[in-house]
């Protein structure tokens, strides 16, 4: 399980009312959350909602920031400014828009992802996959794809492969997510039929 938050910069809202009414809240409580239990983890990865945030934030929560990443409590997947979709978008805006993500990390936190995130792209393609390839991606995690594509792989034990783009020497380690990205079915089933809040014990039991 990766406690982890997905935040479409475009979609039903506009930018500025996904921030204000969920994102800024979201990463603002992941840092207390951390603070406050050092055995929890969190992971982002849309630059965009990022920056904006951590413009906004003081001296000290900075330092507790970068202190989390140090120890590897909050750390960063795919890092592009968006998680842009492969169906549509031309491989100079994928590469340039990753580029954008990456560089803010470099300068502000010094810190370089090595695992591609693609949970709600619609598709994906050698062209991508070899886009972050170049960037120094070592790992992908896939979600959204043809459902008898997802079936075919599940039922012969293939949502695991290295994955060579263009028929490139070097490998990318690709997983996917053999459900979707949302807790395990038996700990969804449990919270819903109990109507409680999951704690470490009980999630532990149900798993």
């Amino acid at each position: 399980i990766i406690p982890h938050s997905h935040d479409d910069a475009g979609w039903i809202k506009t930018f500025d009312e996904y921030y204000t009414q969920k994102v800024e809240s979201i990463l603002t409580n992941s840092i207390v959350s951390l603070l406050n239990n050092p055995n929890r983890t969190f992971v982002y990865g849309e630059m965009s909602f990022f920056e904006k945030w951590y413009r906004t934030l003081n001296t000290t929560t900075k330092h507790q920031l970068k202190s989390l990443i140090k120890e590897g409590r909050f750390s960063f997947i795919n890092g592009g400014y968006v998680m842009e979709d492969e169906a549509v978008s031309h491989y100079t805006d994928a590469a340039n828009q990753l580029r954008i993500g990456l560089e803010f990390m470099q300068k502000e936190l010094n810190y370089t992802p090595t695992v591609g995130w693609f949970l709600d792209q619609f598709g994906h393609s050698d062209s991508h996959t070899y886009i972050y390839q170049q960037f120094g991606f070592k790992y992908l995690v896939l979600n959204r794809m043809s459902t008898l594509t997802k079936k075919k792989l599940y039922n012969e034990t293939n949502l695991e492969f290295y994955w060579k783009p263009f028929n490139t020497t070097d490998e990318v380690f690709t997983h996917v997510i053999y459900d979707y990205f949302v807790p395990p079915k038996p700990i969804r089933t449990y919270v819903k039929d109990k109507k409680i809040e999951i704690t470490q014990e009980k999630l532990h039991n149900v798993c």
